[in-house]
Parts: structure tokens; C-alpha cells; sequence
């Protein structure tokens, strides 16, 4: 499969936060349907190298595009299996502004109140087909 056809989510590898969405949506995929990659790895390197987005904010390369912040939870939600499908589909219509005001507060203190680890997530073996770094 080509890259420019493959899902991936790219997270901040050392945020506890961020495992436990990866942890929540692994679930909600099918293998082969979407693969997750930190920030921080060669992957990340590899296909968002000529876009500053720092380690911030969660992006979703979808179809060739890439989708950040809240934008990038709506299509990863719309993608999956997940019953937050319906709920998605009204909050898509409110301003990209306004929820990524939400979204940059908790980015903001995700370290302070969820926690940081001192190396990137590491995948069990069985999630290992979803992981490309």
C-alpha cells in the first residue's frame, strides 16, 4: 500500500493523554484501516517534515491530507468504528476556531494533569500491526 493511501495518526509519543486515545481507538479499527506513529519517530520525519506542527497537536494523515487539532479527532472519529460517529456529525459544524481553543487549552495541560513518560510509547505485540514506528 502507498503511503499517500494509508490513515495514520500521529501522536506525541511520551503523552499519557495521548496513549490512552491510541489506546481507545485501536479497538475501534479493523488492521490495515488506520496505523499510529509518534511525532517523534522517522515516520513523522518522513511525511510531515515540511510542516511545522510541533509535538502540540495530534495529526491525521488521511487520503494525502493532513488534518490537525480538532479537525483531526472529528475525521479519526467519523473514521471508526466508534458509536461518537453520530454525535461528530453536529459537532463538525461548529466553528474549526472554537474547538481548537478547547483543544490548545488541553494540549496546553495534558503533561500536568495526565502525565508524561520518559520514552515513547511501545506497542504490545498484539497492536503491533497498527504501529509503523
Amino acid at each position: 500500500m502507498e503511503i499517500s493511501t494509508k490513515r495514520i495518526l500521529f501522536f506525541d509519543g511520551v503523552c499519557k493523554l495521548c496513549h490512552g486515545v491510541v489506546d481507545w481507538f485501536i479497538p475501534l479499527f479493523n488492521p490495515n484501516e488506520i496505523y499510529f506513529a509518534p511525532l517523534q519517530g522517522e515516520t513523522a520525519r518522513q511525511i510531515l517534515s515540511k510542516h511545522d506542527l510541533g509535538l502540540d497537536s495530534v495529526v491525521y494523515y488521511r487520503n494525502g491530507q493532513i488534518h490537525k487539532k480538532s479537525k483531526a479527532i472529528i475525521w479519526l472519529i467519523l473514521d471508526s468504528q466508534s458509536s461518537l460517529r453520530y454525535a461528530v456529525m453536529v459537532v463538525k459544524y461548529i466553528p474549526p476556531s472554537i474547538l481548537d481553543k478547547l483543544y490548545d487549552f488541553i494540549a496546553r495541560i495534558r503533561y500536568y494533569v495526565f502525565g508524561k513518560t520518559e520514552q515513547c510509547r511501545i506497542p504490545h505485540q498484539n497492536e503491533r500491526v497498527y504501529f509503523l514506528d
